[in-house]
């Protein structure tokens, strides 16, 4: 495999489980943030706007993302403008009327928010563990046949064996 092969593949967003992309955007907003944080530890001002730009990516006219690229591409302010029916940089914005000014104000977290998601979905296509524990907290019921149920065949609960010594 050569260095740009290399870089490729490491720097895809990993895939993840087509159930996850059929989630109620308020949950899978609220499961990401369990999991990434909100930055509210350095600032308000960040957790703000990461919930801002994370809100705009989820809930853009344009429909919610499908999948874990297509939510990553939303990240860059050109393609977010365009999920709103605007374009980025234009004399006169034509998209959803404010949603240009919600954008502005959420592109400067934009770039911490394209690794913070990329770490969360790498760490959720490796360790099903840390998918369940965000789902959890996100109020998605995780047992069988309860009101909510989501299930993630595709990702089991490793086990967990001690060895003797």
């Amino acid at each position: 495999m050569s260095t740009t092969e290399t870089v490729q593949r490491l720097a895809a967003p990993p895939r993840l489980p087509d159930a996850l992309w059929s989630l109620p955007a308020d949950r899978f907003h609220k499961a990401l943030l369990t999991t990434i944080g909100t930055g509210a530890a350095s600032s308000p001002h960040i957790e703000q706007l990461s919930r801002l730009a994370l809100y705009l990516v989820l809930e853009a006219p344009a429909g919610p993302p499908s999948n874990s690229t297509e939510f990553m591409a939303r990240l860059d302010v050109s393609v977010l403008a365009r999920a709103w029916s605007g374009e980025a940089g234009a004399e006169r914005w034509t998209g959803v009327q404010g949603a240009d000014l919600l954008i502005a104000a959420a592109a400067p977290v934009l770039g911490s928010l394209v690794a913070q998601c990329h770490n969360a979905f790498r760490s959720w296509a490796t360790d099903p563990r840390t998918l369940r524990w965000a789902a959890t907290a996100a109020g998605i019921d995780l047992v069988p046949g309860s009101a909510g149920y989501w299930d993630i065949p595709s990702l089991p609960l490793p086990t967990t064996t001690e060895k003797e010594t």
